[in-house]
């Protein structure tokens, strides 16, 4: 496993430096190497969705997300309610945003909301009105 610091690449195992070639990274400048999602379906159109990935973004990153997603209009799907992102400079960095990720989604697990109906009140998104009878 590598991990990318500033312009070059750190092997995570042997710890030394690579040099990143363009094959390395898409066209996009987006390359995932982990990439997990957990869904809550609360009904056919609407869920839940806890995020957690690793990817260069073009450096690399840990990311975690909860996303309230329905089927609206426009028909973009999700909406991310909660989101944080930790850089990766080396291997100590990925640990710790590895680690911060999973304790973000957990918070999450352990909370017990997977209806997203008050995630999106809390967020303030336009399909939450009819939802907001139901906010604990």
């Amino acid at each position: 496993m590598t991990a990318r610091c500033r312009s070059h690449q750190l092997d995570l195992v042997s710890g030394e430096h690579i040099e990143p070639t363009p094959a390395m990274l898409s066209k996009r400048g987006y390359l995932s190497l982990l990439d997990v999602a957990i869904t809550f379906e609360s009904a056919p159109s609407d869920w839940l969705e806890l995020t957690l990935d690793l990817a260069w973004m073009p450096e690399l990153s840990v990311s975690a997300a909860v996303g309230a997603a329905r089927w609206c209009r426009p028909d973009h799907n999700m909406h991310q309610v909660r989101e944080a992102q930790w850089p990766v400079e080396g291997s100590h960095d990925l640990v710790d945003g590895f680690a911060a990720a999973v304790a973000m989604l957990t918070d999450v697990l352990n909370s017990g909301q997977f209806d997203p109906s008050p995630w999106r009140i809390r967020a303030g998104l336009p399909d939450a009105p009819a939802a907001a009878a139901r906010q604990p």
